[in-house]
């Protein structure tokens, strides 16, 4: 698991963030679910009918609660609530930390938060890399995008896929999601350091993305412009994500009672 605060450099001031990862074999492990969501949260997960819905839930708030505690300290996880917005986007209520603000993302195997001041927008999306999933269609890759994705990774399923994680998590800053003609956000001047790729967007030139590959998914950050993060800090990141993710998909996990009932 990831947990840790980030430095967030800016030209008038330097700021922190939090981001988290959950995987579900670390979510399987864990005895009592019911102490880490707040008491409404509980009330939700129990009226989810599927294993599925509720493991999803369940590891996207474990996520998103450690990524909070990364960022400010606080551990008292049933306090915390995060509920969902007129958006569907998630919210989130801490009396003693106001202006808090997360997006969450996650898939089977992973979930993925960050956190971080109002002040400062930011999106955050993973996907798993999946055989025969077209994200070059016409109604979500321009042109440019299908003639430049193999700058994204060489190999294009795994290209395709960054561009969707790319555009989800520009979706998020802007609150638009899927109502939002995909088009609109295209990429451009993409540049690589090393496994991290770096790309800016047409339309939207006041964010830039960060995405790596990790395991079988690829994982994409949105972030004003102007703002720097240690390259080193994100490789560290991928590295770990890439470790973990590689070492559950050779183990088989078992959910755990807590979970389905």
């Amino acid at each position: 698991m990831i947990a840790q605060s980030l430095k967030i450099a800016r030209p008038e001031c330097d700021l922190l963030i939090g981001i988290a990862s959950a995987t579900n074999q670390i979510c399987e492990q864990i005895d009592d679910p019911y102490k880490f969501l707040h008491p409404n949260e509980i009330l939700y997960y129990q009226s989810l009918i599927s294993v599925k819905a509720r493991s999803d839930y369940f590891s996207g708030r474990y996520a998103a609660k450690q990524a909070i505690a990364a960022y400010t300290g606080y551990t008292n996880y049933k306090q915390v609530f995060i509920y969902p917005g007129v958006f569907g986007q998630p919210v989130v209520n801490l009396k003693s930390h106001l202006n808090l603000q997360v997006s969450i993302s996650h898939t089977d195997a992973l979930a993925l938060a960050l956190v971080f001041p109002e002040s400062h927008p930011m999106g955050v999306d993973v996907e798993m890399i999946i055989k025969d999933v077209n994200f070059l269609s016409e109604d979500i890759a321009t042109s440019i995008e299908r003639r430049s994705v193999h700058v994204l990774n060489r190999d294009l399923l795994k290209g395709s896929t960054l561009l969707w994680t790319i555009k989800e998590a520009l979706s998020k800053v802007l609150r638009t999601g899927l109502m939002t003609p995909f088009l609109l956000y295209e990429m451009c001047n993409v540049k690589r350091f090393g496994d991290i790729v770096t790309t800016d967007f047409t339309h939207f030139s006041q964010y830039r993305s960060l995405s790596w590959i990790a395991g079988n998914h690829a994982c994409s950050i949105v972030l004003p412009k102007n703002s720097s993060v240690e390259m080193d800090t994100i490789i560290d990141i991928q590295l770990r994500l890439d470790k973990q993710l590689n070492f559950q998909e050779g183990h088989v996990t078992v959910p755990i009672a807590a979970l389905c009932c």
